[in-house]
């Protein structure tokens, strides 16, 4: 692939242009409401309108890819369907949604493994326990995940890369969090993180069940030729950590490291999400290998100008953005898009930036005025 910043960045150059990943859209209104319907279709995005085609994806549908990834400037685009947009989620390597009930202003999401969530719109929000597969400690004996020997499962994802590729885009593919996974998809979080502190023997029993999974996914979307694995796994809030130190190497550590070393054996990348304050567990990540992180939110605590000294020359820094920036007045966006290019440029592994999501809220004219400062700065 010629031209590829993020490409060049990975193989330890300088790319003429900061490249650039997409974090979000919030949700597929937003899509629809700010995108060209040129470059959209039923794929695009992580929850489909009612359910996924079991039928291969045809290659219309991949120039629809190729179009959204022109139009936003990537250099990476999500495989399977569902695979695009947010980051991080969506495609086989994770537990597949289907619409079961909606409304006006709200849809009720199954996923495999059994569990439910209540997508609300005027405002926006996600329930993500609206109901939860494992809610007693023996449900995990009779708790199933998907068979990812199914053949029709990753039978898109050949093409997808080939075709991506062809077009001059890395290809990425998406598992679940070894942590959030858990509490965001079978097991309330309430009862995991006191599990965690409490019953040892259950919180490893049930990681070892999602982690088999997650390590069997990543296999299986490596195989076909993905080049970056993308892992949601937030560890931190604006307050600090929702774990210690101490307990994140205790439970998660090992599931990470086996993971970059899983990618790392086949030429490929890991690029890790976290929100949150997670200063403390930067070395962590770095020590398992993990290639990029995002996003560094400064309202949550991330000062890139501190932590890009510390840590630059181990580990590419994403984003620097705030979660609420599509409320900026454009004048505080340039600003803050200004600098954190300027303060990523000084990191020695190299830096990308990610915006801050994009929301149903804003305008086509504010939509577009964010992209044209991410442009004028990178």
């Amino acid at each position: 692939m010629k031209n590829n910043n993020l490409l060049s960045l990975l193989n330890g150059e300088r790319p003429d242009k900061i490249p650039y990943v997409l974090m979000s859209f919030s949700n597929e209104r937003a899509l629809w409401k700010l995108l060209p319907k040129v470059c959209l279709d039923e794929n695009t995005y992580c929850i489909p309108p009612k359910e996924f085609s079991s039928k291969p994806r045809i290659d219309e549908s991949r120039e629809k890819a190729i179009k959204f990834g022109q139009e936003m400037d990537l250099s990476c685009l999500g495989v399977g369907k569902g695979g695009i947009v947010p980051f991080g989620h969506g495609g086989p390597g994770e537990v597949i949604p289907r619409v079961i009930k909606k409304g006006k202003d709200y849809k009720i999401v199954e996923l495999e493994g059994g569990g439910l969530r209540k997508i609300q719109f005027n405002p926006y929000s996600i329930f993500y326990g609206y109901r939860m597969p494992i809610n007693g400690k023996s449900d995990l004996d009779n708790f199933v995940l998907p068979n990812l020997e199914n053949p029709t499962r990753f039978q898109d994802i050949k093409e997808d890369v080939k075709y991506f590729n062809a077009n001059g885009f890395l290809a990425s593919g998406s598992i679940q969090g070894f942590f959030s996974g858990v509490h965001n998809n079978f097991y309330r979080y309430e009862n995991f993180l006191t599990d965690l502190a409490l019953d040892e023997d259950f919180s490893r029993k049930i990681i070892k069940v999602l982690g088999e999974f997650n390590l069997k996914a990543t296999e299986k979307l490596l195989e076909r030729g993905v080049q970056i694995i993308e892992i949601c796994d937030d560890l931190g809030t604006e307050l600090g950590l929702q774990i210690s130190p101490e307990m994140y190497k205790k439970y998660f550590f090992s599931w990470h490291k086996e993971l970059c070393k899983l990618c790392h054996d086949r030429g490929a990348f890991v690029h890790f999400h976290s929100h949150g304050k997670i200063e403390k567990l930067i070395p962590y990540f770095i020590e398992a290998g993990i290639d990029i992180m995002n996003p560094f939110d400064p309202n949550e605590g991330n000062n890139l100008e501190k932590l890009i000294p510390m840590f630059g020359d181990k580990i590419i820094f994403c984003g620097g953005i705030a979660g609420d920036s599509y409320l900026y007045p454009m004048d505080k966006l340039e600003q803050r898009i200004k600098y954190v290019c300027q303060v990523g440029r000084k990191s020695k592994k190299g830096y990308i930036i990610m915006d801050g999501g994009y929301y149903e809220e804003m305008s086509v004219k504010s939509f577009n005025g964010h992209r044209e400062l991410f442009q004028k700065y990178r």
